[in-house]
């Protein structure tokens, strides 16, 4: 072997090595930019050399036009439509999961577009409505947070047409046990808490009239005497008796003040009962009955729609006695019934 010289290449060694390249960045023109390094340890070496940035190249063609079909339904690639032979199909796209399927013209190519998102938090919607006059505008109105908004909505809503009455007999507060009958008109009944139907006319004043022959004839000295006993019929309602009427009574008294017999109207006892009516004896003769309440033991006696004085209860029969009564000093008289009438108005209490 003769010996090298400089510039002979010597034979040092062989070795197995794992290279890493990497390319250093230059322009290509500044002197001395252009280099190569290599490093080794052990059969491990990296060897990095300039990378030369060229021209700008040729324009290239556009990237196809993907159409997403954002409205489809499909949400299986088992479901892709099949047999998309127009020239107007190609590109359109389908996504699915986190995959994009683009038809190509002959098959479909999927594309990795991501992953999906968590689920986010869904928002807390409260809705209140409000309904404006038809003329006006409705409006809504937000506040709250976005988490949980609150929507107003004012709403002016249309007049429609008037419907048909509904069935009074169907409402769920009518009883219906008894089907209503010519002339009855709907109630309130206080114990069933119910609507029902009842006769209107018996809710109202009734009247009686009482003939002269109901009279009886009278002739004797006595302060009172009953001419006339009348039983008044039951009512279905509590009543008070208004007694309006007229008799005829003379003869002499034992005083200067003659012929003043007059007469009163009292209901159940003929004596004790509640006084309703009352007849001054004058120089005529005629004594006209009208309602009176009080007496001279009890002058503060009257009637109000809810004292109780002269209540004739629902469902009770009634007593109306006459009598003459003198209003002068004691003294014989003749009561003969030939005129005489009494009439009586049942008027409705609450």
């Amino acid at each position: 072997m003769t010996n090298p010289i400089p510039g002979d290449p010597v034979y040092l060694g062989s070795f197995l090595a794992n290279t890493h390249w990497y390319g250093v960045v230059g322009d290509g023109e500044t002197p001395a930019m252009q280099v190569a390094t290599m490093e080794a340890v052990g059969q491990d070496a990296v060897i990095a050399l300039d990378a030369l940035k060229g021209d700008k190249g040729d324009k290239g063609d556009p990237a196809d036009i993907v159409k997403m079909q954002w409205d489809s339904t499909i949400t299986q690639a088992a479901q892709l439509p099949t047999g998309l032979n127009n020239s107007t199909d190609v590109g359109k796209a389908w996504w699915i999961g986190s995959l994009v399927y683009v038809w190509t013209g002959t098959n479909y190519k999927a594309k990795q577009m991501g992953s999906p998102g968590q689920t986010g938090a869904s928002p807390q919607i409260t809705v209140t409505t409000e309904l404006l006059q038809p003329e006006e505008t409705s409006v809504v109105e937000q506040s709250g947070t976005l988490l949980n908004p609150v929507l107003h909505f004012k709403i002016a809503a249309p007049r429609g047409v008037q419907g048909p009455a509904s069935s009074i007999a169907l409402a769920a507060d009518y009883d219906d046990t008894l089907p209503p009958t010519a002339g009855q008109v709907i109630t309130w009944d206080d114990t069933k808490q119910l609507w029902e139907p009842s006769d209107f006319a018996a809710r109202h004043p009734r009247l009686y009239s009482v003939p002269s022959a109901a009279f009886a004839n009278y002739t004797g000295l006595t302060q009172r005497q009953t001419i006339l006993s009348y039983v008044l019929e039951e009512q279905d309602y509590d009543y008070v008796p208004f007694v309006n009427g007229h008799i005829k009574a003379f003869g002499v008294e034992l005083d200067a003040d003659p012929l003043t017999i007059g007469c009163e109207v009292r209901l159940g006892d003929p004596t004790t009962g509640q006084l309703i009516g009352r007849g001054f004896g004058n120089i005529s003769s005629w004594t006209h009955i009208k309602p009176h309440f009080s007496t001279s033991g009890d002058p503060t006696t009257a009637v109000s729609p809810d004292n109780g004085v002269a209540l004739v209860p629902a469902g009770q029969t009634a007593t109306i006695n006459v009598n003459l009564y003198n209003d002068g000093l004691l003294g014989a008289y003749i009561f003969n019934n030939a005129g005489a009438q009494l009439t009586i108005l049942t008027v409705p209490q609450s």
